[in-house]
């Protein structure tokens, strides 16, 4: 069961807060060509959300940039594994005080945290992925977010047109901007579809314009999401968009109950790729790349070129967007393809408004 695949990664690793969960070896010997350029004794380091470096999603996509940083640089780093938000305080402090020249934490959760931590330590780089600087003054504190209303967008442009009940679902984990800036897009791209064609189509699970809607109240109630994802099922909706991390596992488990044939879509990495025993339920996944920003980062870092300017993910500049369709491709037809594709210009271009 997927409870089981996702809970089993997180007992394995829990180990004591004042040791890290992934440590590479310091005195390893970098790659022959990138690896030239940096100091050796140059640590990059990160502190997981509470959803653990195995959700399949945004965590994942952070330890994914590191491993990468450490193979093409020869970086040493080190990856600290929260368990629940409590976590996030000691284990930025544990990294601090291994030496750690760059630390990321991930997660708006860890917000409040990785800035108190940059303030008391002005000689170490941080970032905060999915966060933001609370003071414009700091500059040793690089924010990376993303638009995800955007590929959101396209993503409910999509889901309209191959629902056959024209009703969809979504959920989050929490409200927060950083969960709804999905689900309004994911709203208003359902709608475009839904204006143009006009064929009337209902969202559940969230209403942009009074910004109320279905929330787990964490990243983790699998038991909850699946409830959920089971609701809206009843409820007629036949794709679902759950934007809560590892918790996508609860809603195709919902799916795969009721045996209806109805789809889903993942968030933040390719979940059909990730998990694969799902793909024959992934109609898209809507991707937020970090795994390129974090590397991007590093490297920039380790060359004594780090900037407090915040990295913005975008469809312009591939920080984000649609996964292919997989299993689906044969169904996506020549007509939506375009559609998508113009509708993508659109937004790029500014004339497409996907959270207003």
């Amino acid at each position: 069961m997927a409870t089981r695949r996702i809970r089993k990664p997180m007992m394995l690793v829990g180990a004591t807060l004042s040791l890290p969960l992934i440590i590479s070896a310091c005195g390893a010997a970098p790659a022959e060509t990138e690896a030239n350029s940096v100091s050796v004794d140059y640590k990059a380091c990160a502190v997981s959300g509470a959803g653990g470096w195995n959700d399949h999603s945004f965590n994942e996509q952070v330890y994914n940039g590191l491993q990468q940083a450490k193979k093409k640089l020869g970086v040493p780093v080190v990856a600290f594994e929260s368990k629940t938000a409590d976590d996030f305080v000691p284990g930025i402090s544990s990294l601090v005080d291994q030496g750690c020249k760059l630390v990321f934490s991930v997660g708006f959760d860890a917000n409040d945290a990785v800035n108190a931590a940059a303030a008391a330590n002005p000689e170490v780089r941080f970032v905060t992925v999915d966060g933001f600087v609370e003071d414009p003054g700091t500059t040793n504190l690089k924010a990376v977010t993303y638009k995800m209303s955007e590929s959101s967008y396209l993503a409910g442009y999509l889901a309209a047109a191959q629902s056959k009940s024209h009703t969809l679902g979504t959920f989050g984990a929490i409200q927060n901007t950083a969960i709804t800036d999905f689900m309004t897009g994911f709203f208003k791209g359902s709608q475009e579809w839904a204006k143009k064609h006009g064929t009337p189509t209902k969202v559940i699970g969230w209403e942009p314009s009074t910004k109320t809607g279905v929330f787990v109240g964490d990243f983790s109630n699998q038991i909850t999401a699946k409830s959920i994802a089971g609701a809206q099922l009843d409820q007629g909706a036949d794709v679902l968009f759950p934007v809560a991390g590892p918790l996508f596992s609860a809603a195709a488990e919902a799916i795969k109950d009721t045996g209806d044939g109805a789809t889903f879509l993942g968030v933040d990495s390719d979940v059909a790729v990730t998990t694969p025993e799902y793909k024959s339920l992934v109609l898209t996944s809507v991707e937020k790349r970090m795994t390129k920003a974090v590397e991007q980062i590093i490297g920039d870092a380790s060359k004594g070129t780090f900037d407090s300017q915040p990295y913005v993910g975008t469809l312009e500049n591939d920080g984000t967007g649609l996964s292919p369709f997989h299993d689906f491709d044969g169904q996506v037809s020549a007509e939506l393809r375009s559609e998508l594709d113009d509708l993508r210009t659109r937004i790029v271009s500014g004339s497409v408004e996907t959270l207003g």
